[in-house]
């Protein structure tokens, strides 16, 4: 009889043990995945960010230039 409950224990303590080595195995494949694509964003937006700071720049040049003609 006590042997029976034990089993049930057992069966119920394997059960939640796979669980959350699947778990976890989710969340590792997760961050293997996401975490590059993360960076990847990060760069990319820096990337941009540079160019519409130099386009802006360089805009502002431009504009000074012309200004700067318009007055002589």
């Amino acid at each position: 009889m006590k042997l029976a409950r034990y089993k049930k224990a057992f069966l119920v303590l394997a059960i939640v043990f796979a669980a959350a080595v699947l778990a976890e195995m989710i969340i590792s494949i997760c961050v293997t995945v996401v975490e590059p694509v993360i960076v990847a964003v990060t760069v990319l937006l820096f990337c941009l960010a540079q160019t519409l700071y130099r386009n802006a720049v360089k805009a502002e040049k431009e504009n000074k230039d012309l200004t700067d003609s318009n007055k002589r």
